[in-house]
């Protein structure tokens, strides 16, 4: 059973390194491309660090294919990672690539915003009109001229997955960096405290 395991995790392994083999400084020149990048501060081990990479592609295959994109003809590309923490830099299709960014955005500010006095960072929840009300994914594909009137049970199948490898690629981060704008914890307790002080004031005008 042992020998099996580890058969099992080499695979997975092989696998993730497959793709993200090149770890290098590059750029692309594509009118139809554009680039993401993403820092999470912790440090994780291989296996970790890889599984977060394959939420990053995981997203990117799934809104590809509800945008119509081949992720064939398009595939999302490594310009540069980095070990430690994670800071991986990619490339691809730009409505992906756009589509991709607002989410990881709108999932971390949720997760931040429902941070516990206890100090448990929360989750995305798994029910589909709960993840359209968090992540927005519907309006997001008609702001990119996607038409998703034949794809509601695509679109509902592809909710629930963007959400699970988001919860993935997030879980345990107090801080992510996404085109060097920083979301953390910190700053949107702040945020809602002046929010609340705000609120408070207008209470006590009136």
């Amino acid at each position: 059973m042992q020998s099996i395991k580890i058969e099992a995790l080499l695979d997975g392994l092989k696998s993730g390194l497959n793709f993200y083999l090149e770890n290098i400084d590059a750029s692309i020149e594509d009118n139809n491309g554009s680039e993401l990048s993403i820092v999470l501060s912790s440090t994780f081990t291989l296996s970790e660090f890889i599984l977060k990479l394959q939420s990053i592609e995981k997203i990117y295959n799934e809104l590809c294919m509800l945008s119509n994109v081949s992720s064939d003809d398009f595939p999302i590309e490594i310009l540069k990672i980095e070990s430690g923490s994670l800071w991986a830099k990619v490339f691809g299709d730009s409505k992906v690539i756009a589509l991709m960014t607002s989410l990881i955005e709108s999932g971390v500010s949720f997760v931040y915003r429902n941070y516990t006095v206890e100090g448990k960072i929360s989750s995305i929840p798994k029910k589909v009109e709960t993840i359209e009300s968090i992540l927005k994914l519907k309006s997001k594909l008609k702001k990119e001229g996607v038409d998703v009137t034949e794809l509601t049970e695509h679109l509902n199948k592809s909710s629930i997955i963007i959400a699970k490898e988001l919860n993935k690629l997030i879980s345990g981060q107090a801080e992510v960096i996404i085109n060097e704008k920083k979301l953390s914890i910190g700053d949107e307790m702040q945020k809602n405290l002046i929010e609340s002080n705000e609120n408070l004031k207008i209470g006590l005008d009136d």
